[in-house]
């Protein structure tokens, strides 16, 4: 039996179901879909702050997993994972001689 080489290079995420969600897509919606039931069953006596609360998670979920921003060449979940390392990152960098085993 012949074997052959098969090179590939996976430019885009595989769509594992349906052939139309991948694991990533998957799991924000899943995660939207429980989050909305988790606020309709706190909100439910408040009907218009339950609905605007469920089209809320229905629609944050259903951005990071569809929305990319083409000029970034990034997907939305990662340009907000990225900003939110910006933020939390530290913004001085105090010089300490030596090395980090010196100052054991």
């Amino acid at each position: 039996m012949k074997v052959y080489r098969v090179p590939f290079l996976l430019r885009f995420e595989e769509r594992l179901f349906g052939g139309y969600l991948s694991t990533r897509q998957l799991a924000y919606l899943l995660l939207a879909l429980v989050s909305a039931y988790g606020w309709w069953r706190v909100a439910r006596p408040q009907t218009t702050l339950a609905v605007a609360g469920i089209a809320f998670f229905l629609a944050f979920g259903a951005a990071l997993a569809f929305v990319s921003l083409p000029w970034l060449s990034l997907r939305l979940d990662t340009f907000m994972w990225l900003g939110l390392r910006f933020c939390l990152a530290p913004r001085a960098f105090p010089y300490m001689r030596g090395s980090r085993r010196d100052r054991r």
